[in-house]
């Protein structure tokens, strides 16, 4: 029992050492928000192999009730990572990793409430142009890559600044 909990405590230290790592400048990182109406779930799956990092959900039931994100109307992925959820001046975020070249997907379940052909997704109020569109049946993927996230821990000082994705 003492070496499990052993391999906790340094489990947890690690954990907490990248995290302070990452936040006070050593690792460029970008705070970033969905700022849209809706329940927004924001894993912690570090990759995109675990799955999307941001999924909108028209409600909290429907979120629990979606045991593999198949019912979303909305998902975003980063890549190459995140460094998980935080939340900023009580605002909830992800941390993205912007230390080197990133992308970000955005899925739009075409059978939501909120798709609709001529709307865009937008960075911080700026419409976003996309370099890939995957447009399916049921679903529109969009991919971005000429992009700027604002940089959330400049040099070790913390600037509390969250990038807003939003699709209106």
């Amino acid at each position: 029992m003492k070496k499990i909990l052993l391999i906790f405590s340094l489990l947890s230290t690690l954990a907490l050492s990248i995290s302070l790592y990452g936040c006070l400048g050593y690792v460029k990182c970008a705070w970033v928000a969905l700022d849209m109406d809706g329940y927004i779930l924001y894993t912690t799956n570090m990759y995109s192999s675990g799955g999307n990092h941001i999924y909108l959900y028209e409600s909290e039931e429907d979120a629990l009730d979606d045991h593999y994100h198949a019912a979303y109307m909305l998902s975003i992925v980063f890549y190459p990572r995140i460094m998980g959820p935080d939340t900023i001046n009580g605002i909830k975020t992800t941390t993205v990793d912007i230390g080197s070249k990133y992308t970000m997907d955005v899925h739009i379940n075409k059978n939501s409430s909120i798709y609709a052909q001529e709307k865009l997704v937008y960075l911080n109020d700026e419409a976003l142009t996309y370099t890939n569109k995957y447009d399916y049946d049921t679903l529109l993927c969009l991919s971005f890559e000429n992009f700027k996230f604002v940089q959330g821990n400049p040099k070790g000082k913390i600037n509390n600044f969250i990038n807003l994705v939003a699709y209106k």
